[in-house]
């Protein structure tokens, strides 16, 4: 296909439909029958509805950036690795990077000096360590006692996080896997909602074949999920305290936006006639959803409002933050980095990772933030 690559740094996999476990065939027989069509392949530039969940790994094993890119160059010369590392902040000299400070394993903090930082320390990491370092909007560093280098408003701003709303399936004894090589995602149901202003493929169900049923101590429910995958709600990151042991503060502000609690809302309605199909009745001893304990069919028949507060107790993220560091063009004041990645105002320094990202993406977000690397290393070379 010419939309796909062959021989990159990372294989990807799509398993066989037979390998399947009970809540992906549920899903996809319930979703067919119900007219969602099959769609041969999820990461074609068209089509929606069935798809095998194609996933990164080899032989069983996920390949991360680590194994696809760093294992690989480990023993060149010009490349160091230091792991357990603890980075503080950037060392400026006025309003240029010149190093990091770390805390390395049994030694005192140490600076490392560079001619040019590469942030990637995602999401969260990537604008605190940004605040540590004065780079931040300025009130907010005088609250915590950091002195303002530049003044940033929209470092931490912008949070985008995926919200995923369950419903818990029990499977009946004989329908329960065993095996603990059982993949836990297999199949999804990508769809348009063409609601509230939502684009293309903006809604996902997922099922998640959960392992460990011989183990009376872990719950039994598999699961089936409907992930908004284009919020347009926006949280915000900040600092508690300069302590770098100390996380970050984050209020992800999900379904805040009523274009995303109406198309969810609608979502969570068709997840309610998908897991009350016979495809997951016949195979299920409970199906509720979540903590709300509710059936699919009292889900369903619930009024808006009354259907908002289940979502809003019950929707959890898909830890799939980005945002935080938005890119906008060399001239937009707004934003933190440029199209090259480099932080408006601060010389030697850039950030790539999903921090960058400045809308939803509409998809998970590892690959995308694999080539947002890609794109900022070809920058560089160039």
């Amino acid at each position: 296909m010419p939309y796909h690559g062959r021989g990159g740094a990372v294989p990807v996999y799509r398993a066989p439909q037979d390998t399947w476990g009970p809540i992906d065939r549920g899903l996809r027989d319930a979703a067919l029958a119900l007219g969602y069509p099959w769609n041969p392949d999820l990461n074609a530039p068209d089509g929606e509805g069935v798809s095998c969940y194609p996933i990164n790994s080899r032989n069983g094993v996920r390949i991360s950036t680590n194994e696809a890119y760093l294992e690989p160059a480990r023993a060149r010369p010009n490349l160091t690795i230091r792991g357990d590392a603890l980075v503080d902040r950037l060392v400026l000299d006025g309003a240029t990077v010149t190093g990091v400070r770390v805390k390395l394993p049994d030694q005192d903090w140490t600076d490392i000096n560079a001619r040019e930082v590469i942030l990637c320390a995602g999401a969260v990491h990537s604008p605190a360590i940004l605040w540590r370092s004065g780079l931040g909007p300025a009130d907010e560093l005088h609250r915590i006692g950091i002195v303002p280098v530049r003044d940033i408003p929209a470092v931490g701003r912008n949070f985008i996080e995926h919200p995923v709303v369950r419903a818990m399936i029990t499977l009946a004894p004989a329908h329960r896997p065993t095996d603990p090589e059982t993949r836990h995602t297999n199949c999804c149901v990508s769809y348009s909602s063409r609601l509230g202003g939502g684009g293309r493929r903006d809604m996902l169900f997922i099922g998640f074949n959960h392992r460990g049923f011989e183990d009376s101590s872990i719950a039994a429910p598999g699961s089936v999920g409907i992930g908004l995958f284009e919020a347009f709600s926006r949280g915000e990151l900040r600092l508690s305290s300069a302590d770098p042991t100390q996380d970050p503060l984050i209020e992800a502000n999900m379904l805040d936006d009523p274009r995303d609690r109406l198309r969810l809302r609608d979502g969570v309605r068709r997840l309610a006639a998908l897991v009350g199909h016979e495809a997951f009745t016949s195979i299920a001893d409970r199906i509720t959803f979540g903590a709300t304990e509710q059936t699919p069919d009292a889900i369903a028949a619930l009024d808006d409002d009354a259907l908002d507060a289940v979502m809003l107790l019950e929707a959890a993220d898909a830890q799939h933050a980005a945002g935080t560091c938005r890119m906008t063009a060399y001239e937009d004041p707004r934003g933190v980095v440029d199209p090259d990645g480099r932080v408006k105002g601060v010389a030697g320094l850039r950030v790539a990772d999903a921090s960058i990202m400045p809308f939803d993406c509409r998809a998970n977000t590892h690959f995308t933030t694999m080539m947002i690397g890609e794109a900022i290393a070809a920058r560089i070379r160039a």
